[in-house]
Protein backbone atom coordinates (compact mmCIF):
# COMPACT_ATOMS: atom_id res chain seq x y z
CA UNK A 1 0.00 0.00 0.00
CA UNK A 2 1.33 3.39 -0.90
CA UNK A 3 -0.22 6.76 -0.04
CA UNK A 4 1.00 10.50 -0.26
CA UNK A 5 1.89 12.73 2.65
CA UNK A 6 -1.05 14.87 1.78
CA UNK A 7 -3.73 12.29 2.14
CA UNK A 8 -2.82 12.01 5.79
CA UNK A 9 -2.09 15.56 6.52
CA UNK A 10 2.29 15.68 6.23
CA UNK A 11 3.29 17.60 2.80
CA UNK A 12 6.86 16.80 4.06
CA UNK A 13 6.44 13.28 2.95
CA UNK A 14 6.05 12.60 -0.73
CA UNK A 15 5.07 8.89 -0.10
CA UNK A 16 4.56 6.47 2.43
CA UNK A 17 4.46 2.77 1.47
CA UNK A 18 4.16 -0.67 3.47
CA UNK A 19 5.78 -3.44 1.53
CA UNK A 20 5.26 -6.98 2.16
CA UNK A 21 7.01 -9.61 -0.40
CA UNK A 22 6.05 -13.72 -0.51
CA UNK A 23 8.62 -14.26 -3.64
CA UNK A 24 11.53 -13.46 -5.24
CA UNK A 25 11.06 -9.43 -7.10
CA UNK A 26 13.62 -7.08 -8.54
CA UNK A 27 12.56 -3.46 -8.78
CA UNK A 28 13.57 -1.97 -11.56
CA UNK A 29 16.44 0.87 -11.42
CA UNK A 30 15.23 4.22 -10.27
CA UNK A 31 16.71 7.33 -8.35
CA UNK A 32 14.67 10.14 -6.04
CA UNK A 33 15.80 13.54 -5.73
CA UNK A 34 15.33 13.09 -2.09
CA UNK A 35 16.78 11.14 0.84
CA UNK A 36 14.58 7.62 1.06
CA UNK A 37 14.02 5.84 4.73
CA UNK A 38 13.54 2.06 4.73
CA UNK A 39 12.46 0.36 7.90
CA UNK A 40 12.73 -3.84 7.42
CA UNK A 41 10.22 -5.15 9.75
CA UNK A 42 11.49 -8.68 9.11
CA UNK A 43 13.00 -11.22 6.73
CA UNK A 44 15.91 -9.96 4.28
CA UNK A 45 16.72 -8.04 1.32
CA UNK A 46 19.49 -6.14 -1.03
CA UNK A 47 19.28 -2.78 -2.21
CA UNK A 48 22.18 -2.43 -5.22
CA UNK A 49 23.45 0.49 -6.67
CA UNK A 50 24.73 1.50 -10.03
CA UNK A 51 28.09 2.32 -8.16
CA UNK A 52 29.31 1.28 -4.60
CA UNK A 53 28.55 -2.41 -3.25
CA UNK A 54 25.20 -3.49 -2.41
CA UNK A 55 23.91 -3.31 1.16
CA UNK A 56 21.63 -6.37 2.33
CA UNK A 57 18.84 -5.55 5.19
CA UNK A 58 17.53 -7.46 7.82
CA UNK A 59 14.64 -7.50 10.42
CA UNK A 60 15.48 -4.48 13.01
CA UNK A 61 17.72 -2.36 10.25
CA UNK A 62 16.97 1.14 9.38
CA UNK A 63 18.48 2.13 6.30
CA UNK A 64 18.58 5.45 4.30
CA UNK A 65 18.75 5.52 0.57
CA UNK A 66 20.90 8.16 -0.83
CA UNK A 67 19.12 10.94 -2.78
CA UNK A 68 20.08 11.38 -6.35
CA UNK A 69 21.51 7.84 -6.59
CA UNK A 70 20.18 5.03 -8.70
CA UNK A 71 19.43 1.58 -7.42
CA UNK A 72 16.92 -0.49 -7.08
CA UNK A 73 15.72 -3.48 -4.27
CA UNK A 74 16.42 -6.96 -5.05
CA UNK A 75 15.64 -10.40 -3.19
CA UNK A 76 17.07 -13.23 -5.75
CA UNK A 77 16.39 -15.71 -2.87
CA UNK A 78 12.55 -15.60 -2.30
CA UNK A 79 12.37 -14.47 0.95
CA UNK A 80 9.26 -12.91 2.58
CA UNK A 81 10.40 -9.45 3.86
CA UNK A 82 7.61 -6.58 5.45
CA UNK A 83 9.03 -3.10 5.70
CA UNK A 84 8.00 0.79 5.15
CA UNK A 85 9.51 3.40 2.85
CA UNK A 86 9.48 6.97 3.05
CA UNK A 87 10.47 9.48 0.76
CA UNK A 88 10.39 12.73 1.65
CA UNK A 89 10.25 15.72 -0.25
CA UNK A 90 12.48 18.98 -0.40
CA UNK A 91 12.18 20.32 3.38
CA UNK A 92 10.82 23.95 2.51
CA UNK A 93 9.45 26.20 4.94
CA UNK A 94 5.75 25.87 4.35
CA UNK A 95 6.53 22.09 4.76
CA UNK A 96 8.49 22.27 7.88
CA UNK A 97 5.27 24.70 9.32
CA UNK A 98 2.89 22.24 9.05
CA UNK A 99 5.21 19.88 10.92
CA UNK A 100 6.69 20.20 14.76
CA UNK A 101 10.32 20.77 13.46
CA UNK A 102 11.62 24.38 12.55
CA UNK A 103 13.69 24.44 9.76
CA UNK A 104 17.12 24.41 11.08
CA UNK A 105 15.73 21.07 12.55
CA UNK A 106 14.61 19.84 9.36
CA UNK A 107 18.14 20.75 7.55
CA UNK A 108 20.01 19.04 10.03
CA UNK A 109 18.03 16.04 10.20
CA UNK A 110 18.39 16.06 6.15
CA UNK A 111 21.87 16.63 6.30
CA UNK A 112 22.14 13.37 8.80
CA UNK A 113 20.27 11.68 6.37
CA UNK A 114 23.18 11.61 3.80
CA UNK A 115 26.20 11.51 6.06
CA UNK A 116 24.31 8.15 6.90
CA UNK A 117 23.37 7.06 3.73
CA UNK A 118 24.03 3.37 2.54
CA UNK A 119 25.27 2.13 6.38
CA UNK A 120 22.37 -0.08 8.00
CA UNK A 121 21.81 0.72 11.26
CA UNK A 122 19.69 -0.75 14.21
CA UNK A 123 16.70 0.58 15.08
CA UNK A 124 16.52 2.62 18.44
CA UNK A 125 13.00 0.58 20.48
CA UNK A 126 10.92 3.64 19.80
CA UNK A 127 12.03 3.84 16.39
CA UNK A 128 11.14 -0.09 16.26
CA UNK A 129 7.50 0.53 17.78
CA UNK A 130 6.42 3.58 15.78
CA UNK A 131 7.92 1.88 12.44
CA UNK A 132 5.73 -1.01 13.23
CA UNK A 133 2.48 0.98 14.37
CA UNK A 134 2.87 2.42 10.83
CA UNK A 135 2.80 -0.75 9.12
CA UNK A 136 -0.31 -2.47 11.35
CA UNK A 137 -2.24 1.25 10.90
CA UNK A 138 -1.87 1.62 6.97
CA UNK A 139 -2.44 -2.78 6.83
CA UNK A 140 -5.48 -2.52 9.27
CA UNK A 141 -7.14 0.94 8.00
CA UNK A 142 -6.69 1.48 4.45
CA UNK A 143 -10.00 4.19 4.61
CA UNK A 144 -7.34 7.20 6.13
CA UNK A 145 -10.61 7.87 8.76
CA UNK A 146 -9.26 11.44 10.61
CA UNK A 147 -8.05 9.25 13.77
CA UNK A 148 -5.82 7.41 11.71
CA UNK A 149 -4.73 10.61 9.64
CA UNK A 150 -3.63 12.37 12.97
CA UNK A 151 -2.00 8.68 14.20
CA UNK A 152 0.16 8.63 11.08
CA UNK A 153 1.46 12.02 11.43
CA UNK A 154 2.07 11.37 15.23
CA UNK A 155 4.11 8.22 14.16
CA UNK A 156 5.93 10.01 11.52
CA UNK A 157 6.96 12.47 13.24
CA UNK A 158 8.67 9.57 15.79
CA UNK A 159 9.90 8.04 12.57
CA UNK A 160 11.67 11.18 11.96
CA UNK A 161 13.05 11.59 15.91
CA UNK A 162 14.47 8.22 16.42
CA UNK A 163 16.12 8.06 13.56
CA UNK A 164 18.08 11.07 14.27
CA UNK A 165 18.76 9.42 17.29
CA UNK A 166 20.05 6.84 15.68
CA UNK A 167 22.25 8.31 14.05
CA UNK A 168 23.72 9.90 17.12
CA UNK A 169 24.28 6.67 19.03
CA UNK A 170 27.13 4.14 18.59
CA UNK A 171 24.24 2.00 16.46
CA UNK A 172 26.26 0.44 13.30
CA UNK A 173 24.78 -3.41 13.78
CA UNK A 174 27.78 -5.03 15.02
CA UNK A 175 29.14 -8.31 13.57
CA UNK A 176 27.28 -10.25 16.77
CA UNK A 177 23.95 -8.23 15.46
CA UNK A 178 24.69 -9.71 11.59
CA UNK A 179 25.35 -12.93 12.21
CA UNK A 180 21.87 -13.45 14.49
CA UNK A 181 19.78 -11.98 11.77
CA UNK A 182 21.48 -14.21 9.37
CA UNK A 183 20.88 -16.84 12.16
CA UNK A 184 16.90 -16.26 12.27
CA UNK A 185 17.29 -16.49 7.64
CA UNK A 186 18.71 -19.69 7.87
CA UNK A 187 15.98 -20.91 11.22
CA UNK A 188 13.30 -19.13 8.47
CA UNK A 189 14.73 -20.61 5.18
CA UNK A 190 16.52 -24.24 6.46
CA UNK A 191 14.30 -26.61 4.46
CA UNK A 192 15.23 -24.67 1.28
CA UNK A 193 18.69 -25.00 -0.55
CA UNK A 194 20.91 -22.29 0.76
CA UNK A 195 24.75 -21.78 -0.21
CA UNK A 196 27.39 -19.97 1.35
CA UNK A 197 26.90 -17.00 -1.12
CA UNK A 198 23.72 -16.64 0.04
CA UNK A 199 24.79 -16.09 3.60
CA UNK A 200 27.92 -13.73 2.20
CA UNK A 201 25.22 -11.73 0.42
CA UNK A 202 23.01 -11.13 3.76
CA UNK A 203 25.77 -10.57 6.22
CA UNK A 204 27.69 -8.40 3.83
CA UNK A 205 31.04 -9.83 5.37
CA UNK A 206 33.40 -12.17 3.10
CA UNK A 207 33.87 -16.09 3.41
CA UNK A 208 36.85 -15.52 6.11
CA UNK A 209 35.03 -13.07 8.28
CA UNK A 210 31.38 -14.47 7.80
CA UNK A 211 32.83 -17.77 9.31
CA UNK A 212 34.93 -16.26 11.73
CA UNK A 213 31.92 -14.35 13.55
CA UNK A 214 29.79 -17.15 13.11
CA UNK A 215 32.17 -19.14 15.39
CA UNK A 216 32.37 -16.67 17.60
CA UNK A 217 28.76 -16.17 18.21
CA UNK A 218 27.21 -19.59 17.74
CA UNK A 219 30.57 -21.97 18.31
CA UNK A 220 29.23 -23.43 14.97
CA UNK A 221 30.50 -22.91 11.05
CA UNK A 222 27.54 -21.69 9.18
CA UNK A 223 27.54 -25.25 7.25
CA UNK A 224 26.71 -26.90 10.72
CA UNK A 225 24.26 -24.77 12.04
CA UNK A 226 22.04 -25.14 8.81
CA UNK A 227 22.31 -28.67 9.10
CA UNK A 228 21.64 -28.48 13.03
CA UNK A 229 18.25 -26.01 12.21
CA UNK A 230 17.42 -29.16 9.41
CA UNK A 231 17.40 -31.73 12.23
CA UNK A 232 15.37 -29.56 14.61
CA UNK A 233 13.11 -29.47 11.91
CA UNK A 234 13.15 -32.58 10.87
CA UNK A 235 12.67 -34.14 14.92
CA UNK A 236 8.91 -31.36 14.75
CA UNK A 237 7.83 -33.81 11.05
CA UNK A 238 9.04 -37.12 13.25
CA UNK A 239 6.98 -35.97 15.81
CA UNK A 240 3.84 -35.15 14.25
CA UNK A 241 2.83 -36.85 11.17
CA UNK A 242 3.90 -40.40 10.13
CA UNK A 243 5.18 -39.74 6.83
CA UNK A 244 7.80 -41.59 5.06
CA UNK A 245 11.76 -40.91 6.28
CA UNK A 246 12.09 -39.83 2.39
CA UNK A 247 9.33 -37.38 2.49
CA UNK A 248 10.34 -35.73 5.48
CA UNK A 249 14.07 -35.54 4.62
CA UNK A 250 12.88 -34.04 1.09
CA UNK A 251 11.34 -31.45 3.39
CA UNK A 252 13.60 -30.33 5.72
CA UNK A 253 16.11 -29.90 3.14
CA UNK A 254 18.34 -32.96 2.79
CA UNK A 255 19.22 -34.45 -0.43
CA UNK A 256 18.21 -38.09 0.58
CA UNK A 257 17.26 -40.21 3.18
CA UNK A 258 20.67 -41.44 3.44
CA UNK A 259 22.09 -38.60 3.71
CA UNK A 260 19.91 -37.48 6.33
CA UNK A 261 20.14 -40.82 8.69
CA UNK A 262 23.81 -40.31 8.55
CA UNK A 263 23.05 -36.42 9.53
CA UNK A 264 20.36 -37.05 11.90
CA UNK A 265 22.79 -40.03 13.88
CA UNK A 266 25.34 -37.76 13.80
CA UNK A 267 23.57 -34.93 15.78
CA UNK A 268 21.31 -36.99 17.69
CA UNK A 269 22.95 -39.98 18.82
CA UNK A 270 20.06 -42.74 16.94
CA UNK A 271 18.31 -42.85 13.59
CA UNK A 272 15.52 -40.75 12.51
CA UNK A 273 13.80 -44.29 13.16
CA UNK A 274 14.37 -44.86 16.55
CA UNK A 275 13.95 -41.62 17.67
CA UNK A 276 10.45 -41.30 16.10
CA UNK A 277 9.76 -44.71 17.70
CA UNK A 278 10.99 -43.75 20.95
CA UNK A 279 8.35 -40.77 21.77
Amino acid sequence: MEISGRDFGFPLVAKLAILRHHATYRIPWHRHETPELQYVLGGALTYEFRRGKPRTLTGGCLFVVPADVEHRAVDDAGAPSTRIGILFNLPTTARANQTPFRPAELANAFAAFSAHARTPLRWTPEGGRAARGIFHTLESSPSLAPSVCLRLRHLVNAILIETVAAFDRPAALTGGDVIKQVMDWIRGHCTEPIKISDLIRISGYSRTRLFALFAAEAGLSPNDFILRCRIERAKELLRAASAPLTQVALDCGFSSSTYFSTVFRRYVGCTPRQWRASG
